[in-house]
C-alpha cells in the first residue's frame, strides 16, 4: 500500500479555515491508517492557498501526516498535485511522531516557484502567520501550473 506524507490541503482538518485542507475530502474514504510526522532537510512554502516543499539544510522539518493510502487515493494524489508535469512526487524519509522512520512519496514544488513563496518557519502549513487563504484555491493553482508548464 502506497505512504504518503502530505503537508498542506490533503491533511485531515484541524479547525483551521476550510481552504488549508481543500482537497482532503478527495482522498478521505482511500486512507486506511494517518499518522502524525515530520520531513527533515525541507522547507515549506506558503503560495498564498497552497503550500509546496523544497530541498533545506538538515535541521529544516516540514510537519504533516503520513497516510497509507490505496493506489486509487495515490491516483488521486497526483492528480491534485499535477504529478509529474507540476509537483513532482519522489519518496523520501520521514519520521513518525512515535520516533519510526520510513520511507513515503512526498510532492515537491517546482524549483521555479520557490522563489515566489515565503519560508513558514514553524515549519507547519497551520502554523504559519497569515492563515487566511485565498478564496479560489483552483484558480491560483491554474496560475501556477501554467506558468511552471509553460517555462
Amino acid at each position: 500500500m502506497p505512504v504518503l506524507f502530505v503537508y498542506g490541503t490533503l491533511r485531515r482538518p484541524a479547525g483551521g479555515p476550510d481552504a488549508d485542507t481543500h482537497y482532503h475530502h478527495r482522498i478521505a474514504d482511500t486512507i486506511e491508517v494517518a499518522q502524525k510526522a515530520t520531513l527533515f532537510g525541507a522547507a515549506i512554502y506558503d503560495f498564498g492557498s497552497y503550500p509546496g516543499v523544497g530541498p533545506a539544510e538538515s535541521s529544516a522539518s516540514v510537519r504533516g501526516e503520513v497516510f497509507e493510502v490505496t493506489d486509487e487515493g495515490l491516483a488521486i494524489a497526483d492528480e491534485i498535485e499535477g504529478h509529474p508535469t507540476f509537483y513532482e512526487r519522489r519518496e523520501a524519509t520521514v519520521v513518525l511522531d512515535n520516533g519510526m522512520g520510513g520511507a513515503a512519496w512526498v510532492y515537491w514544488a517546482p524549483d521555479v516557484l520557490l522563489p515566489k513563496g515565503e519560508i513558514i518557519d514553524s515549519g507547519d502549513w497551520f502554523d504559519r502567520p497569515d492563515r487566511e487563504s485565498a478564496s479560489s484555491i483552483e484558480q491560483q493553482l491554474a496560475e501556477e501550473r501554467a506558468q511552471v508548464e509553460g517555462s
